[in-house]
């Protein structure tokens, strides 16, 4: 028989610092600007604060989240993770600016008449109250 040493180390994760530090904020900010879908457009302020709030809350998350973790040259599941996040509440940016500008595009209307010289093309301004 031969003598030798044996070694062995247990390394184990402590999960519970990145969910309760990252992953559950950052899924609540995401839920909550998707909440802004149910502020009726009109009301521009409240809904511009919150998505802006939530997304400018995520991106300085993000920063901590990439400052505290190794730096690695791969992109790690949290980093994908957090980029997801950002990407949902930036597509809520896009969205309501969409919205806003189909709300309040002018509206072409051609009054009609049987001489052509006589012809209107009347630009309308909506804004719709929901």
């Amino acid at each position: 028989t031969y003598p030798y040493v044996q070694i062995r180390i247990d390394m184990t994760r402590k999960l519970s610092y990145h969910l309760m530090n990252t992953y559950i904020p950052s899924g609540l900010f995401v839920i909550v600007s998707w909440l802004t879908f149910l502020i009726p457009p009109h009301l521009v302020p409240g809904r511009m604060v919150l998505t802006i709030t939530t997304l400018l809350t995520m991106v300085s998350t993000f920063n901590t989240v990439r400052q505290e973790s190794p730096k690695v040259s791969y992109a790690k599941a949290i980093d994908m993770w957090m980029f997801c996040c950002i990407i949902l509440g930036f597509l809520v940016l896009v969205e309501y600016t969409v919205v806003v500008r189909l709300i309040l595009a002018p509206k072409t209307v051609k009054v009609l008449s049987h001489d052509p010289a006589t012809q209107l093309e009347v630009r309308l301004y909506f804004i719709h109250h929901l």
